[in-house]
């Protein structure tokens, strides 16, 4: 819930009774939060409880932003923040912002493993010009950026799921 505005659970993503939290199955599933509500901000962190998985690199755990295909559409992304458990070339967990060609990015030196339950947190902050990344409460990296939440057409504000069409869900 954001203000007055709701998320939708979409694909078959249905919230387990009295446990809030999502099962994401890696085929379809995924929750759409309402547009605008990264773009506001002027410094966040974003703060995520899961068991990954495992499975192909690229999956979200979260993507803020638009592709080329627009609201709803996946294709190109254009303006995107994400978190993946798993970057391909590299397979670290890593975060990274998206601003037509330019990307700033931030990366552990490995995966997230699969099969735990842990907490993993993206603190964007503006002032001091940083990404940093956190595994289970533990700072694994922090990278100098130049990049402000405000530049995000975030219209595309999914758990789960990515802005490009080739990548696949989160599992």
């Amino acid at each position: 819930l954001v203000g007055d505005r709701d998320a939708h659970l979409l694909g078959g993503t249905m919230l387990s009774p009295g446990r809030n939290y999502i099962n994401l199955d890696g085929q379809d599933d995924y929750v759409d939060i309402p547009n605008g509500v990264v773009s506001a901000l002027h410094s966040a962190t974003f703060i995520v409880w899961l068991t990954w998985n495992g499975g192909p690199c690229w999956q979200r755990i979260f993507d803020f932003g638009i592709s080329d295909r627009g609201e709803d559409e996946v294709g190109n992304g254009v303006t995107s923040l994400f978190m993946t458990p798993r970057a391909c070339g590299s397979d670290a967990f890593t975060a990274t912002a998206e601003i037509g060609s330019v990307k700033y990015t931030v990366a552990d030196d490995v995966p997230l493993p699969s099969g735990y339950a842990l907490q993993v947190a993206l603190v964007v902050d503006e002032d001091k010009q940083t990404f940093t990344l956190y595994r289970d409460n533990a700072k694994v990296a922090q990278a100098s950026v130049s990049f402000e939440l405000g530049q995000l057409t975030d219209t595309n504000n999914w758990l789960g799921r990515s802005q490009w069409v080739q990548d696949g869900f989160f599992s």
